[in-house]
């Protein structure tokens, strides 16, 4: 009986040993899916703990942007101030002959294209509104500019309440607060720009291929003498033709408003109001 029994405990014990090894190896898959669910809580929470730090990097990226604005700002503001002085223009420094004219002297330029005689005092390294400013004498409402040298195409400003004779100059925009006469461009941009003013500005005896592109409300550019040339105009209101402008050649496409011939042989003759050459 004694060996029946522990043949029996023997086979039981054998029965039971792969159940336990079952279950202890199921315990521990078990222990071990925990720890990957409890892995993967870490994980995710990490995830959602760089993603705060992302939207929080995105907030920083945000607000240095709105900062950096200003910054631009400035720096665009400060360059302009640079380069412009208080009337806009573009600040380019030269060298010019500068004198105050009389209205005779002014009017015998025009008509008979003869040059006034008269002292002229040089300003080197200025710009074109500091020369005028240099002018010695008295104050006739009339003066004469010849252009020596500039270093670029500027912005040509005349101050208003006078009347501004130009000989060569080399401009890429034009501000008549005063009236300005252009006699004779040196190369000249492809586009001349006329802003607003008050005054008109005047070509004389002018041949170049620069379009003329009006921005102002009101413009009022007039030409006189012989040979006038342009490459176009563009946005300019009202256009004259006086004393011995016979003829405008213009060279690209154009639009006019109002254009009014008030020539000498009109004057002579007005039955020709409108008759003038237009060439393109």
């Amino acid at each position: 009986m004694k060996k029946k029994q522990v043949a029996l405990l023997l086979a039981a014990l054998m029965c039971i040993t792969p159940m336990a090894e079952s279950a202890a190896v199921m315990g521990t898959e078990f222990s071990s899916g925990e720890e990957t669910v409890e892995m993967q809580g870490t994980e995710e929470e990490a995830e959602a703990e760089d993603t705060a730090e992302i939207w929080t990097s995105g907030e920083e990226v945000s607000d240095f942007d709105t900062d950096e604005a200003p910054e631009v700002d400035g720096f665009t503001s400060e360059e302009s101030e640079a380069s412009t002085d208080a009337a806009g223009a573009k600040q380019v420094k030269g060298s010019f002959e500068v004198a105050y004219i009389t209205e005779e002297q002014y009017n015998n330029a025009l008509q008979n294209e003869e040059r006034p005689e008269v002292d002229m005092k040089t300003v080197e390294d200025t710009t074109f509104s500091n020369a005028l400013n240099s002018i010695e004498g008295e104050n006739t409402g009339y003066c004469f500019v010849s252009v020596q040298d500039l270093e670029d195409a500027a912005d040509f400003v005349a101050p208003e309440g006078m009347i501004v004779l130009v000989e060569n100059a080399r401009a890429r925009s034009i501000t008549p607060n005063g009236n300005i006469v252009f006699w004779g461009m040196i190369d000249p941009p492809e586009t001349i720009e006329i802003k607003e003013g008050k005054g008109t500005t005047t070509f004389f005896c002018q041949d170049m291929r620069s379009v003329l592109k009006g921005t102002g409300s009101d413009d009022k550019v007039i030409f006189c003498g012989q040979n006038n040339a342009i490459g176009g105009i563009s946005g300019v209101e009202n256009i004259y033709l006086r004393n011995n402008s016979h003829d405008l050649q213009v060279f690209g496409s154009s639009e006019f408003f109002n254009i009014y011939n008030e020539t000498d042989n009109i004057k002579n003759n007005p039955q020709d109001e409108n008759a003038f050459l237009y060439t393109l």
